[in-house]
Protein backbone atom coordinates (compact mmCIF):
# COMPACT_ATOMS: atom_id res chain seq x y z
CA UNK A 1 0.00 0.00 0.00
CA UNK A 2 1.54 3.39 -1.15
CA UNK A 3 0.22 7.40 -0.07
CA UNK A 4 -2.37 7.05 -2.92
CA UNK A 5 -4.15 3.78 -1.33
CA UNK A 6 -4.04 5.74 1.86
CA UNK A 7 -5.68 8.97 0.88
CA UNK A 8 -8.30 6.76 -1.20
CA UNK A 9 -9.31 5.08 1.65
CA UNK A 10 -9.47 7.53 4.14
CA UNK A 11 -12.66 9.25 3.35
CA UNK A 12 -14.22 5.27 4.19
CA UNK A 13 -12.87 5.49 7.24
CA UNK A 14 -14.25 8.85 8.38
CA UNK A 15 -18.16 7.81 7.35
CA UNK A 16 -17.66 4.77 8.81
CA UNK A 17 -16.72 5.93 12.15
CA UNK A 18 -19.58 8.49 11.39
CA UNK A 19 -22.24 6.26 11.28
CA UNK A 20 -20.44 3.57 14.05
CA UNK A 21 -21.27 6.62 16.54
CA UNK A 22 -24.44 7.24 15.27
CA UNK A 23 -24.05 10.86 15.10
CA UNK A 24 -24.59 11.16 11.52
CA UNK A 25 -28.53 11.87 12.41
CA UNK A 26 -27.73 14.04 14.52
CA UNK A 27 -24.70 16.38 13.03
CA UNK A 28 -25.69 19.23 10.83
CA UNK A 29 -26.81 17.80 7.26
CA UNK A 30 -24.21 20.91 5.96
CA UNK A 31 -20.82 19.23 7.55
CA UNK A 32 -22.34 16.14 6.80
CA UNK A 33 -22.42 16.78 3.36
CA UNK A 34 -19.07 18.22 3.44
CA UNK A 35 -17.15 15.53 5.16
CA UNK A 36 -18.86 12.83 2.45
CA UNK A 37 -17.66 15.25 -0.32
CA UNK A 38 -14.29 14.02 1.02
CA UNK A 39 -15.04 10.58 -0.96
CA UNK A 40 -14.05 12.41 -3.92
CA UNK A 41 -10.24 11.45 -2.85
CA UNK A 42 -10.84 7.91 -3.81
CA UNK A 43 -10.26 9.18 -7.71
CA UNK A 44 -6.76 9.33 -6.09
CA UNK A 45 -6.37 6.16 -7.66
CA UNK A 46 -6.14 7.19 -11.16
CA UNK A 47 -2.95 8.26 -10.36
CA UNK A 48 -1.50 4.70 -9.85
CA UNK A 49 -1.82 4.53 -14.05
CA UNK A 50 1.06 7.19 -13.80
CA UNK A 51 3.39 4.24 -13.59
CA UNK A 52 2.64 2.98 -16.84
CA UNK A 53 2.40 6.34 -18.37
CA UNK A 54 6.03 6.34 -17.45
CA UNK A 55 7.64 3.91 -19.43
CA UNK A 56 5.79 5.01 -22.29
CA UNK A 57 7.91 7.17 -24.56
CA UNK A 58 4.92 8.87 -26.46
CA UNK A 59 3.94 9.98 -23.07
CA UNK A 60 7.59 10.80 -21.66
CA UNK A 61 7.49 13.39 -24.65
CA UNK A 62 4.37 14.65 -24.45
CA UNK A 63 5.01 15.46 -20.67
CA UNK A 64 7.97 17.15 -21.29
CA UNK A 65 6.41 19.14 -24.97
CA UNK A 66 3.71 20.48 -22.53
CA UNK A 67 6.15 21.42 -19.88
CA UNK A 68 8.35 23.50 -22.61
CA UNK A 69 5.15 24.54 -23.73
CA UNK A 70 3.86 26.58 -20.83
CA UNK A 71 4.61 29.80 -21.57
CA UNK A 72 3.09 29.57 -25.05
CA UNK A 73 0.03 27.87 -23.21
CA UNK A 74 0.01 31.35 -20.86
CA UNK A 75 0.33 33.38 -24.31
CA UNK A 76 -2.46 32.06 -25.98
CA UNK A 77 -4.93 32.43 -23.07
CA UNK A 78 -3.97 36.11 -22.45
CA UNK A 79 -4.37 36.40 -26.16
CA UNK A 80 -7.78 34.99 -26.46
CA UNK A 81 -9.02 36.94 -23.15
CA UNK A 82 -7.97 39.85 -24.32
CA UNK A 83 -9.58 39.69 -27.22
CA UNK A 84 -12.73 37.89 -26.54
CA UNK A 85 -13.42 41.14 -23.93
CA UNK A 86 -12.60 42.98 -26.82
CA UNK A 87 -15.27 41.49 -29.08
CA UNK A 88 -17.45 41.25 -26.15
CA UNK A 89 -17.28 44.81 -25.29
CA UNK A 90 -17.95 45.63 -28.95
CA UNK A 91 -20.93 43.57 -29.18
CA UNK A 92 -22.09 44.80 -25.80
CA UNK A 93 -22.81 48.13 -27.35
CA UNK A 94 -23.79 47.41 -30.63
CA UNK A 95 -26.66 44.95 -28.60
CA UNK A 96 -27.68 48.21 -26.07
CA UNK A 97 -30.66 49.26 -27.95
CA UNK A 98 -32.27 45.78 -28.64
CA UNK A 99 -35.08 44.21 -27.25
CA UNK A 100 -34.69 41.80 -24.73
CA UNK A 101 -30.94 42.32 -24.89
CA UNK A 102 -29.06 39.31 -22.99
CA UNK A 103 -26.01 41.73 -23.54
CA UNK A 104 -27.08 43.52 -19.87
CA UNK A 105 -23.29 43.78 -18.44
CA UNK A 106 -20.05 44.26 -19.96
CA UNK A 107 -19.62 40.43 -17.50
CA UNK A 108 -21.51 38.82 -19.49
CA UNK A 109 -20.90 40.32 -23.39
CA UNK A 110 -17.18 39.11 -22.13
CA UNK A 111 -17.90 35.61 -21.16
CA UNK A 112 -20.15 35.41 -24.41
CA UNK A 113 -17.11 36.90 -25.90
CA UNK A 114 -14.23 34.15 -24.94
CA UNK A 115 -17.12 31.29 -25.22
CA UNK A 116 -17.18 32.39 -29.25
CA UNK A 117 -13.29 33.22 -29.49
CA UNK A 118 -12.55 29.64 -28.35
CA UNK A 119 -15.43 28.09 -30.50
CA UNK A 120 -17.15 26.35 -27.76
CA UNK A 121 -20.46 28.47 -28.32
CA UNK A 122 -23.17 27.27 -25.99
CA UNK A 123 -25.74 29.30 -27.34
CA UNK A 124 -27.22 30.53 -23.93
CA UNK A 125 -26.00 34.42 -25.36
CA UNK A 126 -26.57 35.37 -28.55
CA UNK A 127 -26.63 38.81 -30.21
CA UNK A 128 -29.52 39.40 -32.14
CA UNK A 129 -29.20 42.28 -34.15
CA UNK A 130 -27.43 42.16 -37.58
CA UNK A 131 -24.69 44.18 -36.08
CA UNK A 132 -23.92 41.93 -33.08
CA UNK A 133 -24.22 38.93 -35.16
CA UNK A 134 -21.22 40.26 -37.87
CA UNK A 135 -19.16 40.94 -35.01
CA UNK A 136 -20.19 36.97 -33.56
CA UNK A 137 -18.66 35.85 -36.78
CA UNK A 138 -15.64 37.83 -36.96
CA UNK A 139 -14.98 37.09 -33.09
CA UNK A 140 -15.22 33.05 -34.03
CA UNK A 141 -13.16 33.38 -37.02
CA UNK A 142 -10.37 35.46 -35.21
CA UNK A 143 -10.32 32.87 -32.27
CA UNK A 144 -10.23 30.22 -35.03
CA UNK A 145 -7.84 31.59 -36.83
CA UNK A 146 -5.46 32.61 -33.56
CA UNK A 147 -6.00 28.39 -32.08
CA UNK A 148 -4.90 27.40 -35.38
CA UNK A 149 -1.49 29.26 -35.19
CA UNK A 150 -0.72 28.36 -32.37
CA UNK A 151 -1.71 25.02 -32.02
CA UNK A 152 0.22 24.09 -34.81
CA UNK A 153 3.62 25.90 -32.85
CA UNK A 154 3.32 23.42 -30.04
CA UNK A 155 2.66 20.72 -32.56
CA UNK A 156 6.31 21.94 -34.53
CA UNK A 157 7.27 21.44 -30.74
CA UNK A 158 6.18 18.47 -30.19
CA UNK A 159 7.72 16.46 -33.09
CA UNK A 160 10.97 18.27 -32.79
CA UNK A 161 11.23 17.32 -28.90
CA UNK A 162 9.96 13.49 -30.14
CA UNK A 163 12.84 13.46 -32.99
CA UNK A 164 15.14 14.68 -29.82
CA UNK A 165 14.02 11.86 -27.61
CA UNK A 166 14.03 9.17 -30.11
CA UNK A 167 17.61 9.84 -31.45
CA UNK A 168 19.98 11.57 -29.69
CA UNK A 169 18.67 10.18 -26.18
CA UNK A 170 21.78 8.73 -24.79
CA UNK A 171 19.76 5.30 -23.29
CA UNK A 172 20.24 2.89 -26.12
CA UNK A 173 17.08 2.60 -28.79
CA UNK A 174 16.06 -0.66 -29.53
CA UNK A 175 15.42 -1.26 -33.29
CA UNK A 176 12.11 -2.92 -32.23
CA UNK A 177 10.92 0.86 -31.49
CA UNK A 178 10.98 1.86 -35.31
CA UNK A 179 8.52 1.36 -37.46
CA UNK A 180 9.60 -0.18 -40.99
CA UNK A 181 9.74 3.00 -42.63
CA UNK A 182 12.12 4.20 -39.83
CA UNK A 183 14.01 1.11 -39.86
CA UNK A 184 14.03 1.37 -43.81
CA UNK A 185 15.54 5.02 -43.30
CA UNK A 186 17.94 4.10 -40.54
CA UNK A 187 19.42 1.29 -43.19
CA UNK A 188 19.74 4.03 -45.99
CA UNK A 189 21.67 6.54 -43.42
CA UNK A 190 23.63 3.66 -42.56
CA UNK A 191 24.38 3.10 -45.97
CA UNK A 192 25.46 6.27 -46.94
CA UNK A 193 27.51 6.72 -44.61
CA UNK A 194 29.40 3.69 -45.44
CA UNK A 195 29.64 5.08 -48.93
CA UNK A 196 31.16 8.15 -47.27
CA UNK A 197 33.88 6.37 -45.39
CA UNK A 198 34.94 3.99 -47.86
CA UNK A 199 35.07 7.81 -50.29
CA UNK A 200 37.09 9.54 -47.82
CA UNK A 201 39.52 6.20 -46.99
CA UNK A 202 40.12 6.17 -50.93
CA UNK A 203 40.91 9.90 -51.62
CA UNK A 204 43.48 8.91 -48.02
CA UNK A 205 44.94 6.38 -49.90
CA UNK A 206 45.44 8.39 -52.70
CA UNK A 207 46.78 11.71 -51.03
CA UNK A 208 49.30 9.03 -49.58
CA UNK A 209 50.48 7.62 -52.78
CA UNK A 210 50.58 11.06 -54.37
CA UNK A 211 53.18 12.26 -50.93
CA UNK A 212 55.20 9.00 -51.42
CA UNK A 213 55.81 9.49 -55.13
CA UNK A 214 56.96 13.17 -54.48
CA UNK A 215 59.15 11.95 -51.49
CA UNK A 216 60.92 9.26 -54.17
CA UNK A 217 60.94 11.54 -56.78
CA UNK A 218 62.59 14.39 -54.58
CA UNK A 219 65.25 11.74 -53.47
CA UNK A 220 66.03 10.52 -56.70
CA UNK A 221 67.20 13.92 -57.65
CA UNK A 222 69.22 14.63 -54.74
CA UNK A 223 71.00 11.19 -55.36
CA UNK A 224 71.00 12.01 -59.30
CA UNK A 225 73.12 15.39 -57.99
CA UNK A 226 75.09 13.62 -55.86
CA UNK A 227 76.75 11.21 -58.12
CA UNK A 228 79.73 12.31 -60.51
CA UNK A 229 78.76 11.92 -64.26
CA UNK A 230 81.24 9.57 -65.35
CA UNK A 231 80.10 9.77 -68.94
CA UNK A 232 81.65 13.43 -68.76
CA UNK A 233 85.10 11.76 -67.31
CA UNK A 234 85.03 9.75 -70.27
CA UNK A 235 84.58 11.97 -73.14
CA UNK A 236 87.46 14.42 -71.87
CA UNK A 237 90.30 11.91 -71.24
CA UNK A 238 92.53 15.56 -71.13
CA UNK A 239 91.30 16.04 -67.88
Amino acid sequence: MNWIDLIAIIPFYITLAIRLAGRHNEMNSRIYFNLRFLTIFRLARIFKFYRVFKSMKSFRVLSTAIAESLLDFLIMIIILSVFGFLFGTVAYYAEDHSNGQPFDSIFKATYWGIITITSVGYGDIAPITPIGRIISCLCALFGAATIGMLVSVLVDRYQRIYARTLFINEEPIQIDDYSDDENNDTDSENENLYSVSRINLRIADNNARVKENVINGESNMVEILQTPDSSLDEENPMN
